[in-house]
């Protein structure tokens, strides 16, 4: 099965509000031919009766479900036949940017859950409270998954010294603070880890430099 995770920045709109960007994701996806797609940042696509839900879904061949966000940032999970959905739920209260769960499979004996989220971008303190949520609605158990972007570094990154205080030196401030103003805060994903979950790009892929 092929999981793609992708945040699409800005609901996928180009800065001239052209549809040549979103078209651009589109093509990429659509070669990437993943069996379940998470995206956040689906801005506007809530919009005009949900219309680019829709395209996206006849462009990918998917089923889509979204989870609508307050800050206008919203989650949403594509699966592919033969996956069909059995149960879908948001949790819009516990998260800056909304959670979305949605178990799937071909029956429940192979049922998968995805959780899927997008962490507080500016505090530390925040994420580790949306994790503290997200460990206790997704449970660790076989076949489920986590997705998103969790807007934090990674403690194993800090070890090996690809997340350190020389590179966030070189961030804007406004970064320094998401990501921790004097150390890298990696307690998020640690949280996660300490669940149960691990981090499976870094463990197919060692020598990747970062992600």
């Amino acid at each position: 099965m092929r999981i793609v995770t992708y945040n699409i920045l800005e609901g996928g709109a180009a800065r001239d509000d052209s549809p040549e960007r979103l078209g651009a994701i589109g093509s990429l996806l659509r070669e990437l031919k993943p069996d379940v797609l998470a995206l956040v940042e689906a801005k506007g696509w809530t919009e005009r009766g949900s219309r680019p839900l829709y395209a996206m879904e006849e462009a990918l061949g998917m089923r889509g479900f979204l989870a609508a966000s307050e800050t206008g940032f919203h989650t949403a999970l594509f699966i592919r036949h033969p996956l069909r959905p059995m149960r879908v739920e948001d949790d819009e209260r516990h998260f800056y940017h909304g959670m979305l769960r949605v178990k799937f499979g071909t029956d429940e004996r192979q049922a998968w859950t995805a959780g899927v989220v997008h962490l507080n971008p500016f505090s530390p303190d925040a994420r580790r409270i949306e994790t503290a949520h997200l460990v206790a609605r997704v449970r660790c158990r076989p076949r489920t998954l986590i997705l998103g972007d969790f807007n934090s570094p990674s403690d194993h990154d800090v070890e090996r010294g690809l997340v350190n205080e020389a590179t966030l030196d070189k961030l804007p401030s406004r970064y320094r603070l998401r990501y921790g103003w004097w150390k890298a805060d990696g307690s998020a994903l640690a949280k996660l880890e300490r669940a149960g979950f691990e981090d499976h790009f870094r463990r197919l892929h060692e020598d990747a430099a970062a992600h």
